[in-house]
């Protein structure tokens, strides 16, 4: 996940971006740039290239990476079932999300939560 912010002071403009690992809540990586306000777009794009090749290829667009957002959508559906108390239909749909990815730890630490929480209602 991506999150950032900007501060324009003294005719300048920073922009700052941290790159946080999901899963573990740990900054994998951040950037910083200013400048002048005329180039913060220009910045931006440019930040935004770095970013990408410093992720890899999954951050570029293509099937790949489309079958990921599939799954991190069901992962959201998951969790959310999860805030709702719904464990049985949770860990379901996380079964669902490792058959498409074995590899996918997220919804495998989500399914032993689930089954825990199930089991202290």
């Amino acid at each position: 996940m991506a999150f950032g912010s900007y501060m324009a002071m003294g005719g300048h403009v920073r922009i700052d971006v941290r790159v946080v690992d999901v899963e573990t809540s740990l900054v994998k990586f951040s950037e910083d740039t200013a400048g002048l306000p005329q180039d913060t777009a220009k910045q931006m794009q440019a930040m935004a290239v770095h970013l990408a090749n410093k992720l890899g290829s999954n951050a570029i667009s293509g099937k790949e990476n489309a079958t990921d957002m599939i799954l991190w959508k069901r992962y959201e559906e998951g969790v959310s079932l999860m805030d709702k108390h719904l464990y049985e239909l949770a860990i379901t749909v996380f079964k669902d999300i490792l058959q498409g990815d074995p590899g996918f730890a997220a919804a495998e630490k989500q399914i032993k939560l689930a089954i825990e929480l199930q089991t202290r209602q």
